[in-house]
């Protein structure tokens, strides 16, 4: 009889709870609403957009009201399966509110991930850059107007939605994402061969790309979450910040990159917690991330080396512990300087096979405390932008979504509370801590320093830097426990994350409506 009363208690809690969400998700469309309608009526626009408004809220009102019911921070061991419902129900929101090709860079990421579909390994090289040769639809798609390529409306994807494929026409573009290599493509290459074996357009090929890559990286970090030790609340809030689930449900190389990292670090706390002998199966899939990550960007290479973390229980003894980290580090490194090889290679002339870092890189090493002066420069004046831009910012879509500062403050602030109500890790001692804190030192260094090779002499900022390349290095963060957690309701920073990311997309629909 007690067990029935309590379970009866726990559905009322939840309905209530549901009702408060439901009551703020509404209050929040309207306020949008009111905003759109004072803005149209202001610049005389046809009221038809409300209209589109109204239907595009809703619908994700309910898909996000939905996400909220399946929110249980007590089941602990199924925090994965919630995250997987939840995160999937989001970025389906943000696949089709997002119109094809304004996530930043997106239109450069097609590109890559078009020429990958049709057999394009590397991105071939003439007349002094990295190009390839487009059916006209594709180009017509992306440059459907005379505005830069990510800056679109939801009247120009009905446009494009009508473009047929195959038109004959050929034209060459310039790919600024070919460094790229396939690891970061994999499910996009995947939802282009779909559309195509369909005959569906570009744009059709690019929303299966986008649905494929929001399930692959979704997908991988449910896994991780799985498999960590700890820290999984802390995870399922983080992974559900806009800019993961946003890149993910687009073109672009930043959400595979962030799950792979996720999905090595966890997998790492995982064997470093189980302390068990290596299986054929762990040493395969320690290859396959290990090569994932060595590849997806060169400034997170310095994350094989928390394979070094392996504790040497994995093994069966000293000389094989050395043997295979040595190994495992060996190929990471060999891949990602393979793949550069590679890309130097295949470039056909002396002037592109020349390092135009060359420079630069002399400055850096002849005047190292004027560098790091430039920044501890960059950091003052932009860090708390950075920081922003890690769980949403401004820079969404290519500047063109910016939430109110209230609403990054707020992820900020429940990733804090998230991280700070985690249980302490024991296995943490302060010989590993100084060895990640030199990890994650290093891939800092390397962003900056990679940035500052694009940045005009006699700059005091380095300029480039986006906020988004810094979540692999937040995502580590799971090697770090407070010492005494705090005590805080978890449903509550777990209601204000999904309330958040509410608000983000009522301000994507409003700024690609007109």
């Amino acid at each position: 009889m007690k067990l029935k009363t309590i379970l009866n208690h726990e559905k009322k809690g939840k309905v209530i709870r549901l009702v408060a969400i439901a009551i703020i998700l509404l209050t929040a469309f309207l306020f949008y609403y009111k905003n759109l309608q004072a803005d149209l009526y202001a610049d005389a626009l046809d009221t038809k957009y409300l209209n589109g408004y109204i239907i595009l809220g809703l619908i994700t009102l309910v898909f996000t009201l939905i996400a909220t019911s399946f929110i249980d921070t007590t089941k602990v061991k199924k925090l994965h399966k919630q995250y997987f419902i939840i995160a999937m129900l989001l970025g389906i929101c943000y696949l089709f509110i997002m119109p094809l090709f304004t996530q930043s860079d997106e239109p450069a990421h097609y590109l890559r991930a078009y020429e990958l579909s049709e057999g394009y390994f590397t991105t071939p090289y003439y007349e002094n850059s990295r190009q390839n040769s487009f059916d006209k639809s594709v180009i017509d798609s992306i440059y459907n107007n005379e505005k830069q390529a990510e800056y679109k409306k939801y009247e120009d994807m009905l446009k494009i939605s009508k473009i047929q494929l195959n038109q004959g026409e050929k034209g060459n573009l310039k790919i600024s994402a070919a460094n790229y290599s396939i690891v970061n493509y994999i499910p996009h290459v995947l939802g282009i061969l779909l559309g195509k074996l369909f005959h569906l357009n570009p744009y059709f090929c690019g929303i299966i790309g986008r649905f494929l890559s929001l399930l692959f990286c979704v997908s991988l970090v449910s896994v991780g979450i799985k498999l960590l030790p700890n820290g999984k609340f802390f995870a399922l809030i983080l992974m559900l910040s806009p800019t993961f689930l946003s890149y993910s449900a687009s073109f672009s190389a930043d959400g595979t990159t962030i799950a792979y990292s996720f999905l090595f670090i966890s997998y790492i706390l995982s064997k470093i917690k189980e302390k068990k002998s290596f299986k054929w199966q762990d040493y395969f899939l320690l290859f396959l991330l290990t090569i994932c990550v060595s590849l997806a960007k060169v400034v997170y290479l310095p994350f094989v080396f928390l394979i070094l973390l392996l504790p040497h229980e994995c093994f069966k003894s000293k000389k094989q512990e050395i043997i295979v980290k040595i190994i495992y580090i060996a190929i990471g490194i060999s891949m990602n300087l393979g793949w550069q090889e590679l890309l130097k290679w295949t470039a056909t002339s002396e002037a592109a096979m020349a390092s135009n870092t060359e420079a630069p890189n002399n400055w850096i090493m002849q005047q190292p405390i004027r560098y790091l002066m430039v920044v501890l420069n960059t950091i003052a004046q932009n860090g708390y932008n950075y920081l922003e831009n890690i769980f949403a910012g401004e820079f969404l879509c290519h500047w063109q979504v910016r939430p109110f500062p209230i609403v990054n403050f707020g992820f900020i602030m429940v990733n804090l509370f998230a991280f700070l109500s985690e249980e302490k890790n024991r296995d943490n001692v302060w010989k590993k801590t100084i060895f990640i804190v030199g990890i994650l030192g290093s891939i800092f260094v390397l962003i900056c320093t990679a940035l500052y090779l694009c940045t005009y002499e006699g700059a005091r900022t380095i300029i480039g830097i986006q906020g988004r390349y810094f979540f692999p290095i937040i995502c580590a963060l799971l090697f770090f426990k407070v010492k005494n957690p705090i005590k805080i309701n978890k449903y509550i920073l777990a209601y204000i994350t999904i309330v958040l990311n509410y608000i983000v997309m009522l301000e994507m629909i409003t700024t690609f409506l007109y």
